[in-house]
């Protein structure tokens, strides 16, 4: 999503625009992740600059200023809420790989 790069999904990273080291009040929102290369994810520190035109572009500034609100913010995710997930990520990987 930064670079352009495409690749089958298992050779690729889960990017998060804003870090997930600084908390679980984005974790999980899926507008928060998106794929990258390693060398975007890892070696360029998520390569910010492009990261923050592709959220611009796709989510509008608004959605920028809510995920950067709720960066520090603890959220507790029940046990039924994980399974829940749990199961729409595993519906959404099996969209994936029939392509």
């Amino acid at each position: 999503m930064t670079c352009g790069r495409e690749d089958h999904y298992k050779k690729m990273q889960a990017g998060h625009f804003v870090s997930k080291a600084q908390g679980n009040g984005v974790y999980w929102d899926i507008r928060n992740i998106h794929v990258q290369c390693y060398r975007c994810n890892i070696n360029l520190g998520s390569n910010g600059p492009e990261y923050y035109k592709y959220m611009l572009k796709t989510y509008g500034e608004d959605v920028i200023n809510e995920i950067m609100g709720n960066a520090h913010k603890t959220i507790k995710i029940t046990a039924p809420e994980y399974e829940d997930m749990i199961k729409d990520y595993k519906e959404k990987l099996d969209l994936i790989e029939r392509d």
